[in-house]
């Protein structure tokens, strides 16, 4: 089962390093989100301040593997974005179990 979390804001790298599941960060520039047919058994979901990240972070979120993810062209606040990726998640658990692929 995939487990949604709500994490108070703390460091970036030690976030990271102590997540076990597979994450994923909230970017303009990133593909709109999708789980693939194998769920993960937690998901992360990084979401950043308002203004984006930085060339930095972006690049740091590369090295480290981790997908970046889009919820489309509108800028929404960290509680809305929050809200709208769990609600994402919740819709495509939901898809994914009534009607699951090659069964």
């Amino acid at each position: 089962y995939t487990t949604l979390f709500r994490s108070e804001p703390e460091d970036l790298e030690k976030a990271i390093e102590n997540f076990n599941g597979e994450l994923f960060v909230l970017d303009f520039g990133g593909k709109p989100f999708h789980l693939e047919a194998r769920l993960p058994s937690e998901i992360g979901i990084l979401i950043g301040p308002e203004g984006g990240w930085s060339g930095k972070e972006r690049e740091f979120f590369k090295q480290k593997g981790i997908k970046s993810v889009s919820l489309g062209n509108q800028v929404l606040r960290a509680e809305t974005a929050s809200i709208a990726i769990s609600a994402l998640i919740l819709f495509q658990l939901f898809f994914s179990f009534c009607h699951p692929r090659g069964g």
